[in-house]
Formats: structure tokens, sequence, C-alpha cells
């Protein structure tokens, strides 16, 4: 059975001539010998090199842009879990937590992790392979050095950088750090001496391919090694601790706000001190080193507002 349209005119059967001009091809009014000649054209485009040419790139485009779209962010991904991977060993004999807090911190740092994105217990601990329990250590850890917050109802969350616990941090490294330099230039050997000579070395060889990575853990390293030199784990465990903040605003100044070759000469001071072995020198030395974030602080916080919690202005309590 057929169907029947609500108009009337377009209910008629189609004629025998109508039906010829369907089958050929042809449009009403025009000759056969006319639609032939479009045919021939459409086949003559069709056999152009250049058109197929430029069809075939048309096709290869688009897959190629939708392959890229679909596989490379997920690239990227595994790329990221591998790098951290590649930082938890649990044959190492340092604690599962504490390997795992130190990946995640790095990767806060260097702004793998933006402010903002959100950490699971569960992909984490799927990510390092381990259970859950050290990622909620690793977590706990993270909170306290304000890296990391955690939202009711929400979830766990990259937290945004707090200027004034940038300036708290620097503070009491500052009180620490400065006393550690003052010891170390009365006890630093020279095999300690050497092992910074060759990391200022290096820091220069950073700063000329402007490897800010490098240069940041060859900086790091910098301060560990006078640590070490007086024997005492608690200070830089502490200092550690407290610089959590620093060490993401510090990320963010270089090359920019903290030139590398800037750094290298507060550090040449220092090692300078510590060579002379003169405390008040390397105490002054590293007083002035650290203090270089008060000036860098607000320039770059204009500059990365998505990176930082709105200020708070710091109260002093009115003596009675």
């Amino acid at each position: 059975m057929g169907y029947l349209s609500e108009h009337p005119q377009q209910n008629r059967r189609v004629s025998k001539d109508e039906l010829e001009l369907i089958v050929t091809g042809q449009a009403p009014g025009e000759s056969k010998e006319q639609t032939g000649q479009g045919g021939a054209r459409l086949g003559f485009y069709l056999r152009q090199p250049i058109i197929l040419a430029t069809a075939f790139a048309f096709f290869s485009y688009n897959y190629v842009l939708f392959f890229f779209l679909s596989w490379f962010p997920t690239y990227l991904t595994e790329a990221h879990h591998m790098s951290l991977r590649a930082q938890v060993s649990v044959d190492s004999p340092e604690p599962i937590t504490r390997q795992i807090y130190r990946a995640l911190r790095q990767a806060i740092f260097v702004g793998e992790m933006m402010p903002g994105t959100p950490l699971s217990e569960k992909e984490v601990s799927d990510m390092f392979h381990v259970s859950r329990q050290p990622v909620r250590e690793a977590f706990i850890k993270l909170v306290e050095a304000g890296v990391l917050q955690v939202l009711p109802q929400r979830g766990t969350f990259v937290k945004r950088i707090s200027p004034r616990r940038v300036r708290e941090g620097r503070f009491i490294r500052e009180a620490i750090e400065t006393a550690v330099a003052r010891k170390a230039a009365v006890h630093i050997t020279d095999e300690q001496l050497k092992l910074l000579a060759n990391n200022l070395r290096d820091q220069k060889v950073a700063a000329k391919a402007n490897d800010t990575a490098a240069f940041l853990a060859l900086d790091e390293a910098f301060h560990f090694t006078i640590a070490q030199t007086i024997d005492c784990g608690a200070a830089w465990e502490t200092i550690q601790d407290i610089k959590a903040q620093m060490d993401r605003v510090r990320y963010l100044s270089l090359p920019d706000d903290s030139p590398l070759d800037h750094l290298i000469r507060q550090h040449a001071k220092i090692f300078a001190a510590l060579r002379s072995h003169n405390p008040d020198a390397a105490e002054q030395a590293m007083r002035a080193h650290l203090r270089e974030i008060l000036v860098t602080l607000g320039p770059i916080a204009a500059r990365n507002p998505n990176w930082f919690e709105a200020d708070e202005r710091e109260t002093v309590p009115r003596s009675e």
C-alpha cells in the first residue's frame, strides 16, 4: 500500500517521460545532450590529479587531526604518570609514604599539577601500584604543608599559594638556615667545599643553557650540602617542611623575576664566606639570599593571579 500526501496535486501518478528523466538524471527542460555534457565535465574534473590530491590531503588531514586530538592527551597523561612512578620504588630504603609525598610535592611545585587539580586516593594509589594507606598519609602531609586542601563533599585539590604562608615560611627558614650557615663556616671540610664548588660550576652550566629545572635541583643540592656540614638532619627536615610555599614561588620566579646569574652570585657569596670560615659573612650572605623572595613575591602574584590566594595584610599585636 502506498502513502498519500496531504496535498492532492502530489498524489498523481508519475508519467513515463518524467520517470525517464529521473532515471537518466536529467533536469527538467534539459536535453540528453546537455546531460551527457554535464557528466563528461564531472568525469573530467574527477580525473584531474590536483583535484584527487586535494581531496586526499583534506581527508588525511582530518583523520590525523582526529587521531591526534583523541590520542595525544592520553599519551601526555600516561607520560606524566610514568614520570611520577619513576620516583617511587618499593626497593628503596626510604618509606613509600615519603617517596609518594616527595613525588607529588615536586609535581605541584613545577606546575605539572596546577592549582585546582583534583587528586583521588584511588587514582594515585593505582598510579603508584600501592595501597591507599601510604597515599592517604602523603595527602595528610601535603595538606599540612599547605599545598593540598580537602573540601567536604567535593574532594582533595591542589591549593593556591598563600602569600602569607610564603612570608611566614621564609621567616622561619631564615632563622634556621642562617644559624646553619654560621655553624657550617666553622665546621665545613675541604671535601664539602669541593662539593659546593662543583655545584656552583654546574649551576653556571644550567644557567647558560637556561635549564631552570636543572638549576632548581642544583639550588636544592647546594642548600642541602651546607646543612649536611653541621650533621643535623632535623634542621634540613624542618626546612623542607616549612619551605613548601617558597618552592612554588621560586619555580614561578625563574628566570624573569630572579635571573639565574643573580642567584648564582648570591650562592657564590655564601660559598666564599664558608671557604674563608667567616661565620658573620656566611650568615649575612645567607640572609640576603633568603630575603630575595620578598622582592619578587608581589610581581609574581600579580602576574599569576590564578596561582595565588588573596593576600592577607599582616597584623602586629599592639604592646600594652
